[in-house]
């Protein structure tokens, strides 16, 4: 398996990524933030694969930051007020990471 720059290998337990509740479509990242609702899987899988793109080569400090980077650019109406881990890191990180560069 490919780790992120810096990253330290770790045990993932395999597990879906892609799951559907109330008829949406929504994907879990590694940093635990339920990233939806999609309309379709493929719009899913799409997003995801995007976002891993985005994630891929930078430190794992600025993962949290490019996830808000990427969910308040999407243009679909994704639903994150439910989410708590990505709730509290808005009120908690969210005004730093407007200010953080990527190294």
């Amino acid at each position: 398996m490919e780790h992120r720059h810096n990253e330290e290998p770790k045990t993932w337990f395999r597990s879906e990524r892609f799951f559907r509740s109330d008829e949406k479509w929504y994907f879990y990242t590694r940093e635990g933030i339920t990233v939806g609702p999609y309309t379709t899987q493929f719009e899913a899988e799409v997003d995801a694969g995007m976002l891993k793109a985005r994630l891929k080569g930078a430190p794992e400090t600025m993962a949290l930051s490019i996830i808000r980077e990427f969910v308040m650019s999407c243009d679909s109406q994704l639903d994150y007020v439910n989410d708590p881990a990505f709730t509290s890191y808005l009120t908690e990180e969210g005004a730093a990471a407007l200010n953080e560069k990527p190294a």
